[in-house]
């Protein structure tokens, strides 16, 4: 029977498609780690695998998700190839720390560095950590520097670093990779901006036409209507490479002309007027509900406002609607049938709101003179 304190996590990572193809590969990891977990007596948990082709964001969610599943199933073991595979920054690093501290039980397998870290690890093998940590930060540091590098060189050679927009697609030519329109979706996507001109279309219709074409994200779902919008904005349609907030000339094909594109700049950027429609009903926020004592919602319908009360308590949802009409003639009919006080008291009441009025402005007066 496996014991609580054997459990264990295995986290395979490869950095670069060079690691892989040297024999770096997730499937190789697994097998060894697996491998070291069998001959050390820890049972394997769940495997988590991080490649080289997932995102920065896909990459740091696989890793928090490891450390989740670890903390929820109370696993005491992680189990990784080197140091560098696990951590990736000062940040990982501290959390593992903190990991570690938590519990004595608590240990991280790095198979090829021979070492194991726990909270009573001594203190040359803390030195040792720490030196493999700063040295993996250095790698990503390194690669990052020597990736905006490329990225920069590319764009000055007048080629886009990141994918292109819909309507071309990336092939490989003379060893680089560049973009060129695509034989399936360019003259689909021309029709989309000129289409984009005549008033009859939105961001929502243009939309359903680009789904129509099979212009789509790289999952097969519809673009968002904010994506739309931003595919209609951006200038790489007219040879601009836009990186990072910046223009750069670019030598890829044109799709369409400087006046097309611009012409819809200013349909898309120009601001439609507003249209109010604004009901007032007579007793708007004056009538409540019996039940929840909540303010009753008024709707027109058929030239009449109805009022409801719009929770979804049992009591309320049964209640029928008030037509806004019947209130009214409620409300006259009390009205009639006050009864007006004599002339005497009506004189004592206007002496007496009188008397308070004049008291507020003498009370102002000496207020605004202190």
């Amino acid at each position: 029977m496996n014991q609580p304190h054997n459990n264990a996590v295995i986290l395979a990572r490869v950095s670069s498609k060079g690691q892989e193809d040297e024999g770096y590969s997730l499937e190789s990891q697994v097998k060894l780690l697996k491998l070291y977990c069998v001959n050390n007596r820890l049972n394997t948990r769940k495997i988590y695998k991080i490649a080289e082709s997932a995102s920065k964001s896909e990459q740091r969610k696989t890793f928090k998700d490891a450390m989740q599943f670890i903390a929820e199933n109370k696993i005491k073991n992680l189990v990784v190839e080197k140091v560098d595979r696990h951590v990736r920054n000062l940040h990982d690093a501290v959390e593992t720390h903190d990991w570690l501290l938590a519990d004595e039980n608590r240990k991280v397998h790095f198979v090829k560095d021979s070492l194991v870290m726990h909270k009573n690890s001594r203190s040359q093998e803390w030195l040792n950590w720490g030196i493999r940590v700063v040295m993996a930060k250095n790698y990503i540091d390194n690669l990052r520097e020597e990736s905006m590098k490329g990225w920069a060189e590319k764009l000055a050679q007048g080629w886009l670093p990141s994918p292109p927009p819909p309507g071309y697609h990336t092939i490989t030519q003379d060893g680089k990779r560049i973009h060129v329109p695509n034989p399936q979706t360019a003259k689909s996507m021309q029709k989309i901006f000129h289409l984009a001109l005549e008033p009859r279309h939105t961001l929502s219709s243009l939309r359903d036409l680009m789904t129509s074409y099979g212009i789509v994200t790289k999952h097969g779902r519809p673009f968002s209507k904010s994506a739309v919008h931003r595919i209609l904005k951006n200038p790489f349609y007219i040879g601009i490479n836009r990186h990072n907030g910046q223009d750069y000339p670019g030598k890829q094909e044109r799709l369409i002309s400087d006046k097309l594109f611009f012409d819809v700049q200013k349909k898309i950027s120009a601001k439609r007027p507003s249209i109010y429609k604004k009901h007032n009903p007579l007793f708007k926020g004056m009538v409540t509900c019996s039940h929840c004592n909540k303010t009753i919602t008024w709707q027109l319908q058929k030239g009449r406002y109805y009022g409801s009360c719009q929770r979804k308590l049992p009591a309320c949802k049964s209640q029928r609607l008030i037509r806004e009409d019947i209130i009214q003639e409620r409300i006259e009919a009390m009205l009639e049938d006050l009864v007006c006080p004599s002339q005497s008291v009506i004189n004592w009441l206007i002496n007496l709101l009188q008397e308070d009025f004049n008291l507020t402005v003498v009370n102002t007066e000496q207020a605004e003179l202190a």
